[in-house]
């Protein structure tokens, strides 16, 4: 099974690259929103609740802006949370990748933020980078998470730039609102289908 690494910046628009591939007929992981499934788990809840305590949860359900709110202003506890959610991802995308495997895909897509510092992309036959101006990032996520200039600039301080993602790209996808994405994407698709052949859908 060969897997495609998708990785950017908060705001950088990889949800929307991810979306488009979707629609070209390539399965997509969305590591985020996965982890976000993660949290309703057991044995995940018990670990976040010693770690951040009672209100990181309402009930059964995960509070994610108390839990957003704790560890994007400490960057230890943002460590130790990563280390509860990391390897619970990872292990769900294995199952996942299983799955797409008995499905007859020949390659899948994995949407990650943290592709690069998690080393998840080690495992990817290929990587796609999507970037965009940090200004356009900022007021992407404002409008979308109705969050602070200076929240989103924390959250983007908590990641690694682009200069450190670019590397391992093979591909780098220009999302500056100015550059057309739809034709960069197709691009990528058809480099990528040759390269391994049609995947079922």
């Amino acid at each position: 099974m060969n897997v495609v690494g998708l990785t950017g910046g908060i705001g950088s628009g990889k949800s929307i690259v991810a979306q488009v591939f979707s629609q070209l007929g390539i399965c997509v992981y969305d590591s985020d929103q996965r982890a976000k499934e993660l949290y309703f788990k057991d044995f995940i809840r018990k670990r976040v609740i010693e770690l951040l305590g009672e209100l990181s949860f309402k009930e059964a359900n995960p509070d994610f802006a108390f839990i957003s709110s704790k560890v994007f202003s400490d960057p230890l506890l943002l460590n130790e949370l990563n280390a509860i959610i990391h390897p619970a991802v990872k292990e769900d995308f294995k199952l996942w990748l299983d799955e797409k495997a008995h499905q007859g895909e020949s390659w899948v897509l994995k949407e990650s933020a943290l592709l690069i510092e998690t080393k998840a992309y080690e495992k990817c036959h290929s990587v796609i980078l999507v970037s965009s101006p940090e200004e356009i990032r900022i007021e992407r996520v404002m409008l979308r998470n109705s969050f602070s200039k200076e929240e989103v600039k924390r959250r983007i301080q908590n990641q690694i730039g682009d200069d450190a993602r670019m590397p391992h790209a093979e591909f780098c996808i220009n999302n500056d609102g100015q550059t057309a994405l739809i034709p960069q994407i197709v691009n990528i698709y058809k480099i990528l289908n040759s390269r391994f052949g049609n995947s079922h859908s």
